[in-house]
């Protein structure tokens, strides 16, 4: 598959690195269309004969895709389409009716129905055709969304949320040809700012000579790659001191639009065709209005990026905190329908984040003070025990209650101790951290949810989709991980995820029956201490220390309640949805379109844990070992 070994080890082998995978000999063939393999293991998958016979469709790496091939010489800037008011020209009263209006069915499409949603594969579509099963995507239609839907270009909400004014992307690994080639409506936004761990691609240049100028005669488009590892204070690294292996790894989308509403997209995808159509991936959507004050907006436009002035909740100050530590702080105008100059975050603050239904959790490199615990999992750790505390102290709750496992689902495994992973998982268990043997942790206390080999192999890509699951052999095989690993899929998996890599990661708590969710997070944080962090103490003193920049979000049952007519407060909870007819949402449940089953599976005695440095005995559907 053209894998190259050496470069895989160099770049897996360091014991904090818990990266995507996407090697730069991969990134190729992940950006690659395979419909043909795609159409080969659904027809086979659909007659219920996973056999590994060699595939008569050849080498992943031949035929490239018509779309990929366009290139930016068939894209032009006339992909914007509709007419929007200019809306600082508006008067008070239709500036309020638009933030109440103007997103509004976005904001309901994206916030009363699920906390996340799934991006919808090219399997998915394919299995439905061969099967002629389209009642399970009419089922669960809605919880599954193409990127183009989550960027507000398709869909239902394409027509109320207007066209794009600027895009901020941050992300892993970008394929810029396949950014492209999906997103041309991307070379006639007012400003565009890509924040980057590495990319690939030859539109890079031809991006920037395409795009529109921006008013004031700069160049709309800003690529800034950003690497921890890199000489402090340098191009690619803003932090005032190197941190060894440390990436750029958080997903994240910021779109305005014409119509003032700010869409905020949190997600688990590279931005290469592999990851976006052909695994499992999840993102957290929701739309913002503009704030609607007394204050001027000429005010508001000079309100400073660290003013908790005009705050609306923890959430805006958060995304602010987190944007401020790229240093992009420069004054830019940002929208088509307005003249002003301002940085990023005060972009940001111009919007209402008083709705918001998540809590952010950041991780940013570096040393940060342990009693603030303002990232990683001290961070998680805070949130549980305040918000599930209270609860449990409103309700006369003792402490020591026992409670159900913590589920940590990833798609990538650091180097683990035994000391730091019952430390991670005390914190996420609240308040009976105290009461839990430092010694001894079980699948009682925690799962993780970690695939096969057999399903990797299984897998729509077969073992190439593995490169995305980059433990190492060292990484997984240690004894203590042994007795907490479980399966990923199953012949229940609700939403045919078990033949998609997972690249989505899931952390929650079940009750004590495990038959409900206390709480969940979604996010691009892997199950490592590069990600969550560690503490030390140190010639530092005490502290966290991150590698990686991560975010995710945190969600509560309690944030999607609501206050009916009664005044009373109608309590919701978390439910998984099966689809398929497999069950229905209760009428005060949210439904979490989980893409693997609860309780999930443990391992069978046969089953061995995926490691991306090994080959296999049995070859895949395509012929293919491993991937070395």
């Amino acid at each position: 598959a053209g894998f190259n070994r050496e470069t895989a080890i160099d770049l897996l082998d360091d014991d904090d690195d818990d990266s995507d995978g996407c090697l730069p000999t991969i990134i190729g063939d992940c950006s690659k269309s395979r419909q043909d393999e795609i159409e080969h293991v659904a027809t086979v998958a659909a007659s219920g004969d996973m056999s590994h016979s060699a595939s008569s469709s050849g080498n992943s790496t031949g035929g490239s895709s018509k779309k990929r091939q366009r290139g930016v010489s068939h894209l032009n800037k006339s992909h914007v389409s509709g007419t929007f008011p200019d809306y600082d020209s508006l008067p008070e009263t239709k500036k309020h009716s638009i933030a109440n209006k103007g997103g509004e069915h976005a904001m309901e499409e994206h916030t009363d129905s699920a906390p996340f949603r799934l991006f919808a594969t090219e399997f998915d579509q394919t299995m439905g055709r061969k099967q002629g099963d389209q009642k399970c995507l009419q089922e669960g239609g809605h919880f599954c969304e193409t990127l183009r839907e989550m960027l507000g270009l398709d869909g239902p909400s394409a027509q109320t949320l207007g066209s794009m004014s600027y895009m901020v992307i941050a992300n892993y690994c970008i394929d810029f040809d396949f950014l492209l080639d999906q997103v041309p409506e991307l070379l006639s936004l007012e400003r565009c700012v890509v924040f980057y761990g590495t990319g690939t691609g030859s539109n890079l240049e031809s991006w920037r000579t395409a795009a529109t100028s921006s008013r004031d005669g700069s160049c709309a488009v800003d690529f800034i790659p950003l690497s921890p590892s890199d000489p402090p204070r340098s191009t690619s690294n803003p932090l005032p001191f190197t941190i060894p292996y440390g990436v750029h790894h958080t997903k994240m989308f910021l779109i305005g639009y014409s119509s003032g509403t700010l869409r905020v997209v949190i997600h688990t995808a590279n931005l290469l065709y592999g990851d976006i159509n052909l695994k499992t991936q999840g993102a957290y959507i929701q739309d913002f209005q503009r704030k609607v004050h007394s204050q001027s907006d000429t005010d508001a436009h000079r309100t400073p990026p660290n003013s908790r002035q005009r705050s609306t909740s923890q959430f805006e100050d958060d995304l602010v905190s987190y944007i401020d530590s790229y240093r992009y702080t420069g004054d830019q105008m940002w929208e088509s329908f307005s003249l002003k100059r301002h940085t990023l975050a005060a972009q940001i603050r111009l919007h209402d984040f008083s709705c918001a239904r998540a809590i952010l959790i950041p991780s940013i490199p570096g040393r940060h003070n342990v009693q603030r615990a303002e990232f990683g999992y001290l961070k998680l750790k805070r949130i549980i025990s305040h918000h599930i505390g209270n609860s449990q102290r409103g309700d006369n709750v003792s402490s020591t209650k026992q409670k159900g496992p913590i589920i940590a689902q990833c798609s990538s495994l650091g180097s683990l101790t035994q000391k730091w992973l019952n430390e991670f998982t005390s914190s996420l268990r609240g308040n009976e951290a105290r009461h839990l043997d430092s010694t001894k942790l079980d699948s009682s206390k925690l799962k993780i949810v970690w695939p096969t080999v057999d399903e990797i192999r299984d897998s729509v890509e077969g073992y190439l989709g593995g490169g995305s699951v980059p433990g190492t052999t060292k990484n997984v095989s240690k004894d203590f991980l042994q007795p907490l690993y479980h399966r990923w899929g199953s012949t229940e998996n609700p939403w045919n995820r078990s033949l998609t890599v997972p690249h989505i990661k899931t952390y929650m708590q079940l009750s004590e029956d495990e038959s409900s969710i206390e709480w969940f997070v979604l996010s691009s944080h892997n199950l490592s201490k590069a990600a969550w962090g560690e503490v030390q103490n140190g010639k530092f003193g005490k502290c966290l220390f991150v590698r990686h920049w991560e975010l995710g979000v945190f969600f509560l049952p309690e944030m999607f309640s609501k206050i009916g007519p009664n005044g009373k407060c109608n309590m919701k909870t978390f439910q998984p949805f099966i689809g398929k007819g497999g069950n229905t949402i209760r009428k005060n449940a949210i439904p979490l379109p989980l893409p693997y089953c609860l309780p999930p599976k443990p391992y069978r005695p046969e089953d061995i844990p995926w490691a991306v440095d090994k080959e296999y005995p049995v070859h895949d559907s395509f012929g293919r070992w491993g991937l070395i």
